[in-house]
């Protein structure tokens, strides 16, 4: 981020200033101009193929144990990896607020935050946008 904008908002690792949003993080920049924003969504993501794999390995597991009483030790070890599953379910789950530019999406992390700083920071882009559409997409004015 330039140095000479001050920037209107900041949500997580996106940064708002009056000509561009940007993701600034240690690893990764990206950037888009507010004219080209088309979409601004907060979603959750998950992944089921944990549950489904912590079925598989119960259902496995039980029926091994049926097979033979000598391998009762399966299921216990099924069952093991049956919570170890459901614990990559839970760690995985995440909410993230995403603005979709034309091929680009910006991301970050709500973390502890809730919806309402999200809808605070979309009415956020959602009015410097406007802005710059009625600046018929010229760059604010920068103040050195």
């Amino acid at each position: 981020m330039s140095e000479h904008v001050k920037p209107l908002a900041q949500f997580g690792s996106l940064v708002l200033t009056p000509n561009r949003l940007q993701r600034v993080t240690t690893l990764e920049i990206g950037s888009a101009l507010l004219t080209e924003i088309d979409a601004v969504t907060v979603r959750h993501e998950r992944s089921p193929a944990f549950i489904w794999l912590a079925v598989l390995f119960l259902a496995g597991g039980y029926s091994l144990s049926k097979m033979s009483p000598d391998l009762k030790i399966a299921f216990v070890l099924a069952s093991g990896l049956a919570l170890a599953c459901l614990g990559g379910y839970y760690l995985t789950r995440r909410t993230l607020l995403s603005v979709f530019a034309g091929a680009v999406e910006l991301s970050t992390e709500m973390g502890g935050s809730g919806i309402q700083e999200a809808r605070v920071f979309i009415d956020a882009i959602e009015s410097a946008k406007m802005q710059a559409v009625t600046r018929g997409g010229a760059p604010a004015p920068v103040t050195i």
